[in-house]
């Protein structure tokens, strides 16, 4: 039973590796990955580290760690960035690097971004830790490793009050069949600034995630702002993902965020004690005044 298992998901994995975006439960700290029009967005350069654990007290529990840094140049239209993620599944392991170009135009009151992202996605599968029959097997052998371009775009206009998105992070993932070209990530993502007093401040957002396969999916998010230092949120994930974060600015160049999330009701995972998130962001001030986003 455990050879069946492991054989499912390897070609389950390699499957998905075509639509590869991990997955991350406040993608507010990780805005590249959902849309390369953030690209800039907060104007100064900004760096940030992640860190995921899925399922945590479970065996092979998943994890991530994501690196990011994009800035506005001194030409305040022009933005660019990079990011570096690594993702383990049980014996999978993924990387993804990428570089970000974003063009920023001033429309009215707000900023609309119009992003591209270039990059290679890297895979491999540890067959010496899969308990296989038959070690030369070489349809097990030949997705050991696979290394596939990835390629992505996106849109977002944002105001002092209020954004709305559109990407596909991942329009196109491989080039090694008609069948790639037909695998896609569509996110859309919106927003909206509710000033309750000058000190409280409630910021519900959404995103909808669809695959090429399988059902769309919601991302729910309720903030409440103090000071414009502290947020504490409330998180929800279709089907059935519930949690709550909670990030603060230190000294107006340093943010800390924590995110707890788990699965709800039937799709409870036994024995876990929830996926837990973790993001550092350093913000470096330039010489460029442009847009400082109340989102992202």
């Amino acid at each position: 039973m455990k050879r069946v298992i492991s054989i499912l998901f390897i070609f389950w994995s390699v499957f998905s590796f075509s639509q590869y975006l991990p997955l991350t439960a406040q993608y507010m700290y990780n805005p590249l990955m959902v849309n390369p029009g953030l690209t800039g967005c907060r104007g100064d350069l900004v760096t940030s580290f992640s860190y995921r654990q899925q399922w945590l007290n479970t065996k092979y529990s998943p994890n991530t760690l994501i690196a990011t840094g994009h800035t506005t140049l001194k030409n305040e239209h022009v933005a660019v960035g990079f990011q570096v993620i690594r993702d383990q599944v049980k014996f999978v392991n993924r990387t993804g690097v990428a570089a970000f170009l974003a063009y920023r135009l001033h429309l009215r009151d707000g900023w609309l971004g119009m992003g591209m992202k270039a990059g290679l996605n890297n895979q491999s599968i540890k067959i010496d830790e899969i308990d296989l029959i038959d070690l030369d097997d070489e349809v097990f052998l030949e997705l050991g490793n696979a290394m596939k371009p990835s390629v992505g775009m996106g849109f977002h206009y944002e105001t002092p009050d209020f954004y709305l998105g559109f990407a596909l992070p991942e329009m196109v993932s491989g080039l090694s069949s008609e069948n790639d070209l037909q695998q896609f990530n569509l996110n859309v993502m919106s927003g909206y600034h509710f000033h309750i007093s000058p000190r409280f401040q409630i910021i519900p957002n959404f995103m909808i995630r669809k695959y090429s396969v399988g059902n769309p999916q919601l991302d729910l998010n309720f903030i409440s702002r103090v000071d414009d230092k502290l947020d504490l949120g409330l998180i929800f994930r279709s089907p059935s993902v519930a949690g709550v974060s909670i990030d603060y600015i230190f000294a107006n160049n340093l943010q800390i965020a924590y995110v707890f999330d788990t699965n709800i009701g039937s799709r409870k995972i036994s024995n876990s004690f929830g996926n837990h998130e973790i993001s550092l962001i350093f913000e470096f001030k330039t010489v460029v005044e442009s847009t400082n986003t109340k989102f992202f």
